[in-house]
This record gives structure tokens, C-alpha cells and sequence, in this order.
């Protein structure tokens, strides 16, 4: 918990200015880029490649100061790790399936595309850590979608492009409320 309890955030422009200046002197690497979870401690039953990175030596090992840099999806990321081999479940007080999530939320800089510019991607990669196989499982994602005044939104999906959606049901959002959008 201690290492992987933690959300890594990265640009597409911090990956560029490392690119472009991790060999030169004095040059330290924004936290994200520097402690990207590249590689996982084999000897402590971790994967030995966690989140996905560019090795420019071909050596299999996440090295920030020798150009290695965190391949993201989109303009900007989100990436997180975790394993429901932790703690007692409180929620569902069900068995650990001691699978491992690991997730990049990301998005796309683009102002003037009014479907990117309101879109965000979330991609799961869901690693079975136990000695169990799992036959005729459903993962699910539990999202609660507030766009400002949270009674007037409405969530709809289309499975066959495997997305789902949250809309403001109303032109105007909320009714005056401080954390509505308005108009």
C-alpha cells in the first residue's frame, strides 16, 4: 500500500519535454515520469512489468534518467493500481477474488471536438492474481455521475461500443445551486 497507493497524473507535454531533455545535466524529471510504476518486485509476487512505458535500451527496466518515459493513452492520464486482496470487504463481505485493476483514465486535448472535449476514457487491464479460474465472470464499474445540480442528470450506454454516458437532462442545470452549471 505504501508504494501503490497512489494515482500517477501525467501530460502528453511532460512526456514530450522529458523526451526531449532527459540527458541533460541537472534535468529532473516531473514525480510522475520519475516514480512511474514501470516495473514490479518479482521477489514480492509482483508482475516485473506493471504500467506500460517506452524502454528505449531494450532492457526490460523502467529508467527515467536514460529516456524511458510512461506511455500513456490520450493528452493527459490517470494511471492506478490495485488489488482486491486487501482488507476485509466491508461493502459486500465477499470473498477476495485476489484479482489485480490496473487503470488509465485519460483524456484528449481537443477544444474544438465537442465530443472529445467532454469524454473521458477509462481502460482496465484486470489480471487474475489467484490460483482460481474464473469461468462466466462480469466485472462492472460503479460510477455516480453528478454534472453539477445532480438531480437532473440521466446515464445511458451503448454495449456495443462498450461505453456508457452521464447528460444533463435539462437546458439548464439545477436551479441557482452554488455548484450547478446554469444554462
Amino acid at each position: 500500500d505504501t508504494v501503490w497507493n497512489y494515482v500517477w497524473k501525467v501530460n502528453r507535454t511532460e512526456i514530450d519535454y522529458h523526451r526531449d531533455h532527459f540527458w541533460e545535466t541537472g534535468y529532473v524529471p516531473v514525480t510522475s515520469i520519475l516514480t512511474w510504476p514501470g516495473n514490479g518486485n518479482v521477489a514480492l509476487g509482483q508482475a516485473p512489468k506493471l504500467a506500460p512505458f517506452s524502454d528505449r535500451n531494450g532492457n526490460g527496466i523502467y529508467e527515467p534518467y536514460d529516456g524511458d518515459y510512461p506511455e500513456i493513452r490520450g493528452d493527459q492520464a490517470l494511471f492506478f493500481i490495485y488489488n482486491d486482496d486487501h482488507g476485509y470487504h466491508a461493502e459486500s463481505a465477499g470473498a477476495k477474488l485476489k484479482v489485480e485493476i490496473h487503470g488509465m483514465a485519460y483524456a484528449f486535448d481537443r477544444p474544438n471536438d465537442t465530443a472529445f472535449k467532454n469524454t473521458t476514457f477509462l481502460h482496465c487491464k484486470i489480471i487474475n492474481r489467484s490460483p482460481n479460474a474464473y469461468y462466466g465472470t462480469y466485472m462492472g464499474v460503479f460510477t455516480d455521475i453528478d454534472l453539477g445540480y445532480s438531480n437532473d442528470d440521466y446515464v445511458g450506454s451503448d454495449p456495443e461500443r462498450g461505453m456508457y454516458y452521464g447528460y444533463n437532462g435539462m437546458p439548464v442545470d439545477g436551479t441557482g445551486q452554488s455548484y450547478a452549471y446554469g444554462a
